[in-house]
């Protein structure tokens, strides 16, 4: 699955530092269980900045089906709105979210 993974609380020892404030995050599909799916986040949040956290919100990333001069094809998006911004792009039109498995 992916995950959007925001309102991220850096443990910079109160230096100011530009670290990321969303990160995309594509965890394992052996992974299940909402506990280990957060450890691998909090692992990967701290693998990919160099920096440990006190803490994070995430969800999952929706998959919309779109449809462009009678072509379907699937995007990633975290709202509708960002959905239809994206499709706009290719003159596409969002038909529907379709659900994650």
């Amino acid at each position: 699955m992916k995950y959007i993974v925001t309102n991220i609380k850096y443990d910079t020892d109160g230096e100011d530092i530009d670290l990321p404030q969303k990160l995309i995050i594509n965890t394992p599909k052996n992974i299940c269980d909402d506990d280990d799916i957060e450890e691998y986040i909090s692992d990967d949040i701290s693998n990919q900045t160099g920096f440990c956290h006190k803490g994070f919100e995430c969800h999952i990333m929706t998959q919309w089906l779109c449809v462009e001069d009678g072509e379907e094809f699937t995007l990633q998006a975290e709202t509708l709105q960002e959905a239809q911004e994206y499709a706009s792009i290719y003159n596409a039109e969002v038909i529907n979210e379709l659900v994650n498995d």
